[in-house]
C-alpha cells in the first residue's frame, strides 16, 4: 500500500513535470504506434526495470550508502545516481521517484515496496504519455 502511494506521488510530480517541458516546447513526442511494441515498451517498463533497477539501486546502492550515512544522505546520494543513469531529459522526475523509493525502502525494509513506487511510476507516465501526449 505505501508502495502505491509513493508511486503515485512520484508519478504526479513527473506528469507535472512532463506538462511543464511540454509547454515550454522541450519535449519531442516519439510514437509507439505497433501494439506489439507497446506491449513489449510496457512489459519492460512496468515488470522487468522496476525489478532490476530497485534491486541494484535500493538493494545495493541505497543500502550501501545507509551503511555509512544517515538515512537522508544515503536517499538523496542513491537518487542522483539513479537519476543519472536515465535519460537528460528524465534527470528531475527520476530523481523524485528515486527520492520516494528511497524513503518507502527505509520505512519498510522490503524492496517490493519501491519496485512498486517504481511499477506505478512508469505505468503512469506511459500511460499518459501515451494517452495525453499522441
Amino acid at each position: 500500500m505505501l508502495g502505491a502511494a509513493g508511486g503515485v506521488v512520484a508519478s504526479l510530480a513527473a506528469m507535472a513535470y512532463i506538462e511543464i517541458a511540454r509547454s515550454m516546447q522541450l519535449l519531442s513526442v516519439q510514437r509507439v504506434d505497433q501494439m506489439a511494441d507497446r506491449a513489449w515498451l510496457a512489459a519492460l517498463a512496468i515488470a522487468a526495470a522496476p525489478v532490476f533497477e530497485e534491486f541494484i539501486f535500493r538493494g545495493l546502492v541505497f543500502g550501501g550508502l545507509r551503511r555509512s550515512f544517515d538515512p537522508a544522505v544515503a536517499t538523496l546520494a542513491s537518487a542522483a545516481i539513479f537519476a543519472i543513469v536515465h535519460p537528460p531529459m528524465s534527470v528531475i522526475p527520476v530523481f523524485i521517484m528515486g527520492v520516494c523509493a528511497a524513503v518507502i525502502y527505509e520505512r519498510t525494509k522490503v524492496l517490493a515496496a519501491p519496485m512498486t513506487v517504481h511499477a506505478v511510476y512508469n505505468a503512469a507516465v506511459l500511460g499518459f504519455q501515451w494517452n495525453v501526449m499522441q
